[in-house]
């Protein structure tokens, strides 16, 4: 499963989180033990290969910096791509813990995304690094840096103001002001315009974004389907429901295993998507 996967199962999180908040009352922590394991494995997996690229780039000849930043695109793109699910999945995580005056949930998810954070901070040092002798592929991952950050305020407002009590979520968003004022222009949206069109739009527009691909094999696409079905798990059959598209937990957990996963994203991407709702 590539990293663009994931971006596009957290553009379902926008419409289903609401939902999930508003019929569950608890995310139990236990059920979150997939996702934080596949999360960790794939961190530590990223800090390995981040740290050889930037060992090469540091102290190898022109040809084996260029091969080292070859063989770390891949694992670039990945941390940056998949960081928008580890955000909005925290943040409604902890919603969801808030909301039930607990801590289970919370500690898994921040422990996740603290650690997709130091990933994150050695993939900047080594797009940093690599600018002098690499100028136009280090402008290309900066790019999509600058979009996917942008996308995940833009995503993180949509999402919460479909929520009644608009809690502030600004620490999960990469600049605090910008998703805050996305937030009142989103709720007053919804508020002069009953049904919302604007999130068909934006959702539609946020998955045609977030299907770029810099590398056309991932780095860890056994890990990415592992995290992916993590979140689906802790959905269990009542995401699928409400699609019309029945899938049981059992089913969920098989998939972490096979290739069935990467279908199942791809079918409630498709069943979630806007212009296909158009059509």
């Amino acid at each position: 499963m590539h990293a663009a996967q994931l971006a596009q199962l957290a553009c379902c999180l926008v419409t289903r989180g609401p939902i999930f908040l508003r019929t569950r009352e608890t995310l139990p922590a236990r059920s979150l033990q997939p996702y934080w394991t596949a999360s960790k494995s794939r961190i530590d997996r990223w800090l390995a290969a981040l740290r050889h690229a930037y060992g090469e780039s540091q102290r190898g000849s022109a040809d084996q910096r260029r091969r080292a930043w070859h063989f770390a695109l891949p694992t670039l793109e990945e941390t940056l791509q998949s960081e928008l699910l580890s955000r909005l999945w925290a943040a409604l995580g902890c919603l969801i813990d808030r909301r039930a005056g607990i801590i289970e949930a919370e500690p898994v998810l921040r422990s996740v995304l603290l650690g997709h954070g130091e990933a994150r901070n050695r993939a900047l040092s080594l797009v940093v690094l690599a600018q002098p002798w690499a100028p136009d592929q280090t402008l290309t991952v900066n790019r999509l840096r600058r979009k996917l950050e942008r996308w995940n305020d833009a995503l993180l407002a949509l999402m919460q103001s479909q929520d009644d009590h608009h809690d502030d979520l600004a620490e999960f968003a990469h600049e605090p002001a910008r998703y805050r004022e996305l937030l009142r222009d989103f709720v007053e949206s919804a508020r002069s315009s009953p049904g919302n069109p604007r999130l068909g739009l934006l959702l539609a527009s946020a998955q045609a974004a977030l299907d770029e691909r810099l590398s056309a094999t991932p780095a860890n696409p056994d890990l990415n389907a592992r995290v992916a079905a993590g979140v689906l798990a802790t959905f269990g059959g009542e995401l699928f429901d409400s699609v019309g598209s029945e899938r049981s937990l059992v089913e969920l957990r098989l998939a972490v295993t096979s290739d069935g996963v990467q279908g199942m994203v791809d079918d409630l991407i498709d069943l979630d998507s806007p212009r296909r709702a158009a059509v």
